[in-house]
């Protein structure tokens, strides 16, 4: 039977990664990536007063943000507050299709109503950080 794009996809999460270099490794992270910056590049921007564009994106899998999401959201209110410009992204994609691993009980798809709701829910609950607006 032949194997769809998700199922090779998903195979490709379980393969053993410690021994690959750096050079390996870039070659997944650099297409997934607009930019990459040093240290050194980020602080001369910084300097430049150039403002940054910084993008964050969750998925609204359930009713509430957790602290797997604060540290990142405290982290982007300090860029936006330094007036550098910020892209919050509530995507559904993982919300629809439940958990990858065929796992039924730990993370269910969820109907369209359920995703809008958990997105209102995050957005109430991350305004407190960021004004969603």
């Amino acid at each position: 039977m032949k194997q769809t794009w998700f199922e090779k996809l998903y195979q490709r999460h379980f393969e053993d990664w410690s021994n690959m270099t750096g050079a390996d490794l870039l070659t997944f992270i650099l297409p997934k990536a607009k930019t990459i910056i040093t240290e050194k590049e980020l602080i001369e921007k910084l300097n430049s007063n150039e403002k940054l564009k910084i993008k964050f994106g969750i998925d609204p899998t359930g009713a509430q943000i957790h602290l797997g999401h604060i540290v990142p959201i405290m982290l982007l209110q300090q860029f936006l507050r330094a007036g550098h410009e910020i892209d919050f992204i509530i995507g559904d994609f993982t919300a629809r299709i439940g958990d990858p691993a065929g796992r039924t009980t730990e993370r269910v798809p969820l109907t369209s109503d359920q995703i809008d709701k958990n997105q209102a829910s995050y957005e109430q609950q991350i305004d407190r950080f960021i004004d969603m607006d």
